[in-house]
């Protein structure tokens, strides 16, 4: 990736597009406040991916915006904006950390207090499970105080720097839906507290839940960098095909006009035996990739079946 005086991106390869795309993709679930032109940025680098692709550009080669531009038949200033924008996306706060995502978060629990009944007992059962500073002092209405606080200043200066006891409240928060997600509509504070214990014997099934999920995405990312990959060298193996036919055609030529012994068809053929040679090196990478794509897909059937698993044991089933 280069980029001008000014700090613009004037050109750019395969392996940036990637990078870029791949980097948005494994978080964009997770960001608030992402642009409504975010989807429709993020197609002209997948479109640009495929020109490279269709046009046989080799991994590592610059390509020109205005080459783009000309091809996919957009304005340059389109293109550079795109770039720019989802480079940019995954700073973007996650949805915890925004007046978005906590909006939400009081939301939920607004809900979940008045379907399962939850009330100072119910929080007083939970604190001792909670390695929280501050939580010991913390009842509902403090909770709810201190999480509304926070998103009114928030509003006011755009950034997310709880206090101490406002980040307690928000992890308490989090952990009480997560509760009351777990009990059946109606179900007293009484019964509720009575299920806790049943519920945080759970809770290492659920952390290894979200570890496995995390391997899956992993897989996912890695995935798609060697699919990448294997276009790449299924592309090279066509241009080295090709050389190679044409090579081939040269000494044909070379030996009808009669000159076999020449000096000009010794160089050819050393440059066929060069081209067949980097043929041979390309038809091996793409057997290697394709086998660890296929390690890779085994991987994900794996860790898919080791979760459904631990959904089976979470819901005592």
């Amino acid at each position: 990736m280069k980029k001008n005086a000014q700090g613009q991106i004037v050109s750019i390869t395969s392996t940036d597009l990637l990078e870029i795309l791949t980097t948005w993709n494994a978080v964009k679930g997770n960001k608030a406040g992402v642009p409504e032109s975010a989807n429709a940025n993020e197609q002209i680098l997948r479109d640009m991916m495929l020109m490279l692709r269709r046009n046989r550009v080799r991994d590592g080669t610059e390509v020109q915006i205005m080459q783009f531009a000309q091809i996919l038949e957009r304005d340059p200033l389109d293109l550079f904006a795109a770039l720019l924008q989802i480079k940019q996306l995954p700073s973007l706060p996650d949805k915890g950390e925004s007046v978005e995502g906590l909006t939400q978060l009081t939301a939920s629990w607004t809900r979940a207090k008045a379907r399962a009944q939850i009330d100072d007992k119910v929080l007083d059962a939970l604190k001792p499970q909670l390695n929280l500073p501050g939580v010991d002092k913390l009842s509902i209405a403090q909770m709810e105080s201190s999480v509304y606080s926070l998103i009114s200043t928030m509003k006011s200066t755009g950034e997310y720097r709880p206090t101490e006891f406002q980040a307690a409240a928000v992890a308490v928060m989090q952990q009480l839906i997560g509760y009351a997600e777990n009990v059946s509509d109606g179900v007293s504070g009484e019964s509720m507290i009575r299920a806790l214990d049943m519920f945080d014997n759970q809770r290492p099934l659920q952390e290894e839940l979200k570890l496995q999920q995390a391997s899956k995405e992993r897989l996912f990312k890695d995935m798609a960098r060697s699919q990448n990959l294997l276009d790449g060298q299924n592309a090279a193996v066509m241009l080295q095909q090709t050389k190679v036919e044409k090579l081939e055609k040269d000494i044909q030529n070379e030996i009808s006009a009669g000159r076999q012994q020449g000096t000009a068809i010794q160089v050819i053929r050393h440059e066929l035996e060069l081209s067949q040679e980097q043929l041979g090196v390309h038809l091996t990478e793409i057997k290697r990739l394709a086998a660890e794509i296929d390690e890779q897909k085994l991987k994900i059937a794996a860790i898919d079946q080791k979760m459904q698993e631990l959904l089976k044991r979470i819901k005592g089933r």
